[in-house]
């Protein structure tokens, strides 16, 4: 069954908290938000699943898992809050996760927006071009006697190997494409390791796991439990092969008798700053704010770094874009000028 969406994650665990701050008991809430339709679509369904199991006999943790609506970064923290008796804590700490994940999500999506418009412009027009206006001008040209230039050759030539072979091309793209969503929903193995071997994408996605995992740490030592156990949860939870073989060395590293910020340090995935900061938090026994601050600072950095090589790159793309316009009208204008030269 599909999870549900962070919208949706994000309204339905602010609903229960406010409730529950007010000082109401778990089954009325479930209760007072089905009866006064808080919840719509397929939240509503899975506040009716929960409240189905919790009737059964099921504890709330396990009535979140049982709905089959909820990741398990959200059941786990559901279940320690359960269990800590700091449920009102662990909701606000989730709608707090969850709205600045739909933050970062929307501004990640923001500043692509204008970069993937340059080269979808750019394509669009480079074959508009080559399949249209080069022929246009080639028999006008032809008709005038006026001999085609090198470049001009070239957009022909380019113009009748994509009329060829188009069927082939089109089969290619549409065949990557059938590969990634297969790998993406399928076989995931293949695109975790691309996720952790490309240098670029590398560093994007530890990043945000490193992000993840800080702030899931803070949550999970907030509420009282134990370094050992919050890395055997996040070892449970993570789906990625390859960062979970990464955070098992890591508690290896805590069994050891090594101190914490060795073991994250040992799993090559927490920039060094963040380290520094857990390090010197294990070491005044602020462990837990020093875990929430060490998440800001990569959250504003990361922010940063992102907003810079979209600042870089926007650019880039505007000046090959004008490049590219500048060789298109060269190919075409220079058999022109050369001819009129000749005329005089």
């Amino acid at each position: 069954m599909k999870e549900l969406k962070i919208d949706e994650i994000i309204r339905l665990n602010r609903n229960m908290y406010m409730y529950l701050k007010c000082g109401y008991n778990l089954p009325k809430v479930l209760e007072m938000m089905i009866n006064r339709k808080l919840c719509k679509g397929r939240t509503l369904k899975a506040v009716k699943s929960i409240k189905a199991n919790m009737d059964k006999g099921y504890s709330m943790g396990e009535s979140f898992e049982k709905s089959l609506y909820f990741p398990q970064y959200v059941i786990q923290l559901i279940k320690i809050g359960e269990e800590s008796g700091q449920l009102c804590s662990v909701l606000k700490s989730l709608v707090e996760y969850y709205e600045e994940k739909k933050k970062r999500n929307k501004s990640l999506w923001a500043t692509l927006a204008y970069p993937l418009f340059v080269v979808v412009l750019g394509i669009l027009l480079f074959l508009g071009v080559v399949l249209y206006f080069a022929p246009m001008m080639n028999n006008s040209l032809s008709s005038c006697n006026i001999d085609n230039n090198k470049y001009m050759n070239s957009l022909l030539t380019i113009n009748q190997w994509i009329r060829k072979y188009w069927r082939y091309v089109i089969s290619v793209i549409m065949f990557i494409f059938f590969i990634f969503i297969v790998c993406y929903f399928k076989f995931k193995r293949g695109l975790y390791f691309i996720m952790n071997k490309v240098l670029l994408v590398k560093w994007v996605y530890h990043s945000v796991c490193s992000m993840k995992y800080t702030y899931f740490m803070y949550v999970l030592l907030d509420n009282g439990v134990h370094i050992n156990n919050c890395l055997e949860i996040m070892m449970k939870n993570e789906k990625d092969s390859i960062l979970k073989h990464k955070i098992l060395r890591g508690l290896k590293y805590i069994k050891s008798g090594e101190p914490f910020h060795r073991a994250l340090s040992s799993m090559e995935i927490f920039p060094c700053i963040a380290i520094d900061i857990i390090c010197v938090g294990e070491d005044t026994a602020q462990l837990e704010q020093s875990l929430y601050n060490s998440y800001k600072i990569q959250k504003d950095r990361f922010n940063e770094s992102f907003k810079k090589a979209i600042n870089i790159l926007q650019p880039a793309l505007i000046i090959l874009l004008g490049i590219m316009i500048f060789f298109l009208i060269y190919s075409v204008m220079c058999p022109v000028m050369e001819s009129m030269g000749n005329l005089k």
